[in-house]
């Protein structure tokens, strides 16, 4: 199965933020009992979704009768890439998505990339195709399915269904008009006609097969068994088993044929290896290691000499020759584990910082023209904040942990409030009152907190502390209304007070918890969240009166939220589901 990616992603909403209600939801309970003056308490559910990572952007105004469209802003396009087939003489490749639901293909240097088939799947994963008659085969693990379709995703078929198992691989005998695929739930290998009939097993009680290649000019079939670590061949009727590497695997995710070298390649996820051996298993050879990814699907360009293959860790389409040499990234956009965002409306700019690389970084509210304004050597960022006026960034290194500010181009870095070293103190958001020379932050301590210190990090008032506040990640402030938001309790109330923290209140309350990532569009007078239980964003009056979802679709785990009210944009960092 594939590993989890992350990456970034912006909702952007233009349009009047003052808009109609989108998807009004009915009020739920807290727990019996639980009656609070002044609160709204919500609850609720919604269908999973599989969303990826970027930064994306949505409207705030109103919308057709399925929600806001997303704009996809900085996206990888990939998702959990598991399988991936070649038609060199077109020069395009294509590769299933497990997370994404879908099946893409691109040009083989990973440009042009096109979605060709979007709806209907569930976790679609081995990958087959057959150029001469312009068919690509997929087996889809949710369904237990062994599909087909033209190559451009057109006249989809179901072949063989209600084998209730966990197909994966498949391979095509397109000469003898048959097809071949491995079943790691039934520790099965199948084959049926290419039209789906006359299907049989050929082989059980393996294991868990997970992949498998055809030499039909030598009537073999070798596949890789993830569980017992090992690679073996028969013949393509299951008889006359032969284990030809046995030592050294650890999880095989994938293989195919180089006949006519007499060579086999497969990936190793465990060990982050592409490897390669002669036919029966011998004079094995490591041809890519070290990178701390997880290797995944592969596939052969025989005649260019050249291997592809999928990285579902690294989230990447990657290539090398067939010796391993001149490894290239076609597919994948660098980011790790994104996490603040905020925007510079008047200049045209998103800006991020990535946990995982240790950047900051920003680009035109368009996506385009991303740059590195800090190019890492950063602890684990977690939180920023724009002080457009004095062309100032503010952030908090978490790792340190400190808060520091640059000048907006990334130079002049300093350290500004550093009393948490040694304490056990880890700030975890930041927000400025630049009018009034403020920052506030939330502390997570044994028993949390809420400062506030002036610009320069001197003046540190403590506003609010106490056990509810020891897993608060996030704060708003509505500086002009004397108002500051935060999530506390668990993640099971949205709460505000005075910028002195005086008169705290509850104004939302959700008795399921995950509550987080909250922003306010005062021009629109709303306060936006992410709500994990009801995998959706919503939003609500600032009283917190009026809830309704806003976003219930592409929503993975967005970590800080911020608003654009100028231009009507609701943007997010995600690190995806």
């Amino acid at each position: 199965m594939p590993f989890r990616a992350s990456g970034l992603k912006l909702l952007a909403a233009a349009a009047p933020i003052a808009a109609l209600a989108l998807f009004a939801s009915a009020p739920g309970h807290a727990g019996e009992g639980d009656e609070i003056e002044g609160a709204q308490v919500v609850s609720g559910k919604a269908p999973p979704v599989h969303a990826r990572a970027g930064i994306r952007a949505v409207r705030i105004g109103p919308s057709g009768p399925d929600g806001p469209a997303v704009e996809h802003l900085v996206t990888s396009r990939l998702g959990f890439p598991e399988y991936i087939a070649l038609d060199s003489g077109a020069g395009r490749m294509y590769w299933t998505d497990w997370r994404f639901e879908t099946i893409q293909q691109a040009d083989l240097d990973g440009s042009n990339v096109e979605y060709i088939v979007t709806e209907g799947l569930t976790y679609p994963r081995g990958i087959a195709l057959d150029v001469a008659a312009g068919k690509m085969y997929w087996t889809e693990e949710g369904i237990a399915t062994v599909r087909r379709a033209n190559l451009d995703g057109t006249g989809v078929e179901d072949l063989v269904t209600g084998r209730r198992r966990e197909p994966g691989g498949i391979a095509l005998d397109v000469a003898a008009g048959r097809m071949y695929w491995t079943d790691g739930g039934l520790g099965a290998i199948w084959r049926a006609d290419l039209d789906g009939s006359n299907v049989e097993i050929i082989m059980r009680n393996n294991g868990v097969p997970e992949d498998l290649a055809l030499d039909v000019d030598a009537g073999k079939v070798y596949w890789v068994d993830i569980t017992r670590e090992d690679i073996r061949r028969a013949d393509l009727d299951g008889s006359n088993v032969e284990y030809l590497v046995t030592q050294g695997l650890e999880h095989p995710e994938s293989i195919a044929l180089d006949v006519a070298a007499g060579k086999m390649y497969w990936t190793d996820g465990w060990t982050e290896k592409v490897q390669r051996a002669n036919l029966d298993g011998s004079d094995i050879e490591d041809l890519v290691t070290g990178e701390w990814g997880h290797p995944q699907g592969i596939a052969l360009d025989v005649a260019a000499g050249r291997m592809y293959w999928v990285d579902g860790g690294l989230l990447k389409l990657r290539r090398a020759n067939l010796d391993g040499s001149d490894v290239k990234d076609l597919l994948g956009d660098g980011l790790a584990f994104p996490t603040g965002i905020a925007v510079d409306a008047m200049a045209g700019k998103v800006y991020w910082n990535d946990f995982g690389t240790g950047k900051i970084q920003r680009a035109n509210l368009d996506g385009s023209n991303v740059e590195d304004i800090i190019d890492g050597g950063l602890s684990d960022t977690k939180s920023i904040a724009l002080d457009v006026a004095t062309g100032s960034i503010y952030w908090i290194n978490f790792g340190m942990p400190t808060i520091q500010r640059a000048d907006l181009d990334g130079s002049n870095v300093e350290g500004l409030v550093e009393e948490f070293r040694g304490y056990g103190v880890y700030p975890q958001d930041i927000a400025l009152d630049a009018e009034a020379g403020k920052m506030y932050w939330v502390e997570e301590i044994e028993r949390g907190g809420i400062k506030r210190a002036n610009l320069d990090g001197s003046g540190i008032e403590e506003l609010l502390s106490g056990d509810g506040l020891s897993e608060t990640e996030c704060i708003a402030l509505d500086a002009a209304a004397g108002r500051l938001y935060w999530i506390q309790d668990g993640n099971t109330r949205i709460r505000r007070a005075g910028l002195d923290g005086s008169d705290a209140r509850d104004i939302v309350v959700n008795g399921e918890g995950g509550l987080q990532c909250i922003a306010l569009d005062t021009q629109g007078e709303k306060i936006y969240w992410h709500d994990s239980a009801a995998r959706s964003i919503r939003r609500a009056n600032l009283d917190g009166s009026g809830v309704e979802d806003f976003v219930t679709r592409g929503v993975g785990s967005p970590v800080r939220m911020v608003v654009d009210g100028g231009s009507g944009r609701v943007y997010w960092t995600d690190w995806g589901q």
